[in-house]
């Protein structure tokens, strides 16, 4: 039996430092960082973690929304919204996304620099398995037509 696409509906995505990005479309996937939180993280109050939306506007477009929030030592978070020219390029964009994001990571002021570092791995670790399940779950949802 085929999978009926989500239905449209409006969709305001808030964004750090610049104004919401509104459209009509559908949300493909979306996963969830905080599965990676362990116990350890709570009982010592180091919660960060990242979420990945893929949505797909009315017109076609598709759009990457990444959003991270760590709470402990330094509370920080961030939303951003990608356009993608096309699906393949998540790989890619994610890639980079990661690459300056932990370089900003490790020039966060209040922590040790082997803390940044320490930070920075754990973050990137988690953010490329985030990634992985996300790349899955398209493919997942894909069905090939001959």
């Amino acid at each position: 039996m085929p999978v009926r696409p989500a239905p449209l509906r409006e969709w305001t995505l808030s964004r750090e430092l610049a104004p919401p990005v509104a459209f009509t479309g559908r949300l493909l996937r979306s996963v969830d960082g905080r599965t990676f939180i362990t116990t350890w993280d709570k009982l010592v109050g180091k919660q960060r973690h990242h979420q990945i939306s893929l949505f797909e506007t009315s017109e076609g477009r598709h759009l990457l929304y990444v959003t991270f929030s760590a709470r402990g030592v330094w509370e920080y978070s961030h939303k951003l919204v990608i356009p993608l020219n096309h699906l393949g390029e998540i790989a890619a964009t994610l890639a980079g996304y990661i690459r300056e994001f932990t370089v900003a990571v490790q020039s966060s002021p209040g922590l040790s620099a082997t803390e940044r570092a320490s930070a920075a791995e754990v973050i990137a670790s988690r953010f490329a398995r985030l990634s992985e399940r996300l790349q899955l779950a398209i493919g997942a949802c894909t069905v090939k037509i001959d």
